[in-house]
């Protein structure tokens, strides 16, 4: 992924989601430079990366403890409808 993010001059919050083909090679399935949904598990351990990617652009310094993970963070999402 960071070759890829390389070679196609990106940078901030990008989604590349990729699959382990029975060859053992990876193969991209898309490719999003936006948040994904799944950040909520990011910052559910931790780590904010809207803000890291903002303070990245503007040449903000990052410290050790905003990369800080918090471990063993468990992460769920449940789905339903609403009526009213």
């Amino acid at each position: 992924c960071r070759q890829i993010i390389k070679e196609l001059q990106l940078h901030g919050n990008i989604g590349i989601q990729v699959k382990k083909a029975d060859s053992d090679e990876f193969l991209i399935l898309e490719i999003n430079p936006r948040v994904q949904g799944t950040i909520a598990a990011a910052l559910g351990a931790g780590i904010n990366f809207p803000v890291l990617a903002v303070k990245q652009e503007i040449g903000l310094w990052i410290s050790a403890d905003e990369l800080k993970v918090k471990w063993g963070t468990k992460f769920s999402r449940h789905w339903s409808e609403v009526f009213y």
